[in-house]
């Protein structure tokens, strides 16, 4: 693969993002993509439901700040920051391409596990509701305990961990 592909659908990727063009984004990418989620094991497949997850995802995430890009022959990683309503969120996509550099796979990595779960909370229900109502208020309740817990650990745990080795 030349340097030119990847490149071309990193920026088509990028810009897609930024601007939420859902089509660009679709159009970069392989007719049998695979997307690797943070929040599940299983993989989504295909373009028809990356459109869906990205719809669900351009709706809420508000803005996207790319911090660093690199790239090797086939591979590209997109460290990133979002705006998911008053929260901002860290994460990174590793993005690998096939020979003619469409996209053929993104894994997905967010920290920290509280915005995990605000964003299994606020994309999950929009995402589910192409299977129905009942799947998308299933969804929703599933993802809130997860995002209140996520929450509360978040402001918990570093007063019970050793997290700063000066004041021991």
């Amino acid at each position: 693969m030349t340097d030119q592909a990847p490149a071309q659908s990193s920026n088509a990727f990028v810009e897609a993002w930024r601007t939420h063009d859902i089509d660009r984004l679709i159009d970069a990418m392989a007719p049998d993509i695979v997307l690797h989620s943070p929040m599940l094991s299983a993989p989504f497949r295909g373009r028809r439901v990356a459109r869906d997850l990205y719809t669900a995802l351009f709706a809420k995430i508000e803005q996207l700040e790319i911090l660093e890009q690199s790239k090797t022959a086939d591979t590209e990683t997109i460290v990133f920051r979002a705006q998911l309503g008053r929260r901002t969120i860290d994460g990174v996509d590793v993005i690998r391409y096939d020979p003619q550099g469409d996209i053929v796979e993104i894994r997905n990595f967010i920290r920290p596990l509280s915005a995990i779960g605000l964003f299994a909370s606020a994309t999950g229900p929009g995402f589910a509701r192409k299977r129905g109502r009942a799947a998308a208020v299933l969804t929703f309740l599933l993802t809130q305990p997860l995002r209140a817990l996520f929450a509360i650990l978040d402001r918990v745990a570093p007063k019970l961990l050793p997290l700063d080795h000066h004041r021991e």
